[in-house]
């Protein structure tokens, strides 16, 4: 059967009503699920990558670039569990990491030493809190990482420093002893320069090892990546 004009017109005006319920009916159900839900909170921070360096200037090309390079690596490690497992810990988070992993995002900025944290949370003070500590945890895991790179090498310097150090106080004991015989004692005295030859030696060696030590310090210093809160 064929539905004319005139009796659309009709449907029309007896159903009209029924698109406004629908309406009105998907709103409040839209409404009813919104207020049901807790709201997020977003809070951020902004890293500032600087690269360690070996001279005296600081901001030469090579070292912009080298910042940048981190800067994107330190993108990836900035969620991990090693530095979001001591956030939760010091500020007692009711998360998992791979829980917290999920509200926290990192981007590197392009071509800059910038990386921003996204934090999002259902409570606004501890997203903030929690973008904070983040940032001052990443810059104690990157001192960290650079320790453990130069701990091998420091030991062994410090394993060569002990060495000669122990001979040396064997051969100014040895030394003593001689001396104290050599009035009487033609041999002992004729044992008593080489013997004050090899202390000379084992205290310039002794001396060039608290040297290369410090010198290790230093480059290490210098060499580390610094990250600081830029906002």
């Amino acid at each position: 059967m064929e539905i004319g004009p005139q009796q659309l017109v009709r449907m029309a005006r007896r159903w009209w009503w029924l698109p406004l319920l629908l309406a009105v009916a998907s709103a409040g159900c839209a409404f009813w699920v919104s207020s049901q839900q807790q709201p997020v909170y977003a809070a951020s921070a902004r890293l500032f990558i600087n690269a360690g360096q070996s001279g005296s200037d600081s901001w030469d090309f090579n070292a912009i670039r080298g910042s940048q390079s981190l800067a994107a690596t330190y993108e990836e490690l900035l969620t991990t569990r090693d530095v979001l497992q001591p956030v939760i810990d010091q500020l007692r988070l009711p998360y998992r990491v791979e829980e917290l992993q999920g509200n926290v995002s990192a981007r590197a900025g392009r071509e800059t030493q910038l990386i921003t944290v996204w934090v999002s949370d259902t409570q606004p003070n501890r997203a903030a809190a929690i973008a904070n500590a983040i940032a001052e945890q990443f810059n104690v895991f990157i001192a960290q990482q650079a320790a453990q790179l130069s701990s091998e090498p420091r030991e062994a310097i410090s394993a060569q420093i002990r060495d000669t150090q122990s001979r040396v106080t064997e051969v100014e004991r040895q030394i003593a002893d001689l001396s104290a015989a050599a009035p009487t004692d033609p041999e002992a005295r004729a044992q008593l320069p080489a013997l004050r030859d090899s202390l000379a030696r084992l205290q310039a060696r002794s001396d060039d090892l608290l040297l290369t030590l410090n010198e290790i310090d230093l480059s290490n210093a210098a060499a580390q990546a610094r990250v600081t809160v830029a906002e």
